[in-house]
């Protein structure tokens, strides 16, 4: 039976029929009730953890306080963030490429290159990256000895370190089936870049004292600042502005 003939059926059971069947269910097979219909009620976090084989990972569940092996990211890939709704990790590989990863159902989807930020550039066949400091650098802390001053010239880093040192993390939206992305570059930088799979990267809108971290909340990415400002994110318009 092909997905979109279940849906409806499993959509007009009633809510008790649905709390039995979800009392029923293993951690693995609530999460990819999750993936299929949206959660019947909300999921406790997991952990996510290395597993006794490189194909291989666990997810613990602080709410069933058990384990359960999925399959792994893929070789090699540091997680950089995660979504509320659909099961969506965030992954870089050791080339700097990241890509959506369901470690419950197997499914995965590259983001865009990164170099479709602009002023982004790589050499090498994507052996190692140079980008324009005086772009990047948008609010303090300024790591570079110019005190408030943005940095002059560029800097080039080797593939595998820009999911450490460019990479802070990223914040997924809850869209479906395609979550947005938003990107948080590191300390040293302070810029924002959103995307969707199959698009391109846009580097947002600078913020005065650089973005620290943020969330997806009711329907909106929120950052705060180095200097704890909160501003609101406008993602799905021409020019990217908080």
């Amino acid at each position: 039976m092909r997905r979109d003939q279940t849906k409806p059926a499993v959509d007009g059971l009633a809510p008790d029929m649905l709390a039995n069947i979800h009392g029923r269910l293993t951690l693995l097979d609530r999460l990819a009730l999750a993936v299929f219909r949206g959660a019947f009620k909300p999921e406790a976090p997991c952990l996510f953890l290395p597993g006794g084989t490189p194909e291989t990972a666990t997810l613990y569940s602080l709410a069933d306080r058990g384990p359960a092996v999925v399959r792994a990211t893929g070789l090699d890939h540091v997680v950089l963030g995660s979504s509320d709704g659909g099961g969506w990790l965030v992954t870089a590989d050791d080339r700097a490429q990241m890509h959506l990863v369901n470690p419950v159902t197997g499914e995965q989807h590259a983001l865009p290159d990164i170099t479709t930020i602009p002023r982004l550039f790589t050499h090498g066949g994507g052996a190692s990256f140079t980008l324009h400091l005086e772009h990047f650098a948008c609010g303090p802390p300024y790591c570079y000895g110019y005190g408030d001053r943005r940095p002059p010239g560029g800097l080039t880093m080797q593939a595998e370190l820009m999911r450490e040192i460019f990479y802070r993390k990223v914040v997924l939206s809850d869209s479906s089936p395609r979550p947005t992305a938003m990107l948080i570059t590191g300390s040293k930088f302070g810029v924002a870049a959103f995307a969707t799979c199959g698009g391109t990267w846009r580097l947002a809108a600078p913020s005065s004292s650089g973005i620290e971290d943020a969330i997806y909340y009711n329907g909106q990415f929120y950052s705060i600042t180095y200097s704890g400002d909160v501003e609101a994110w406008e993602h799905d318009a021409d020019l990217l502005t908080r």
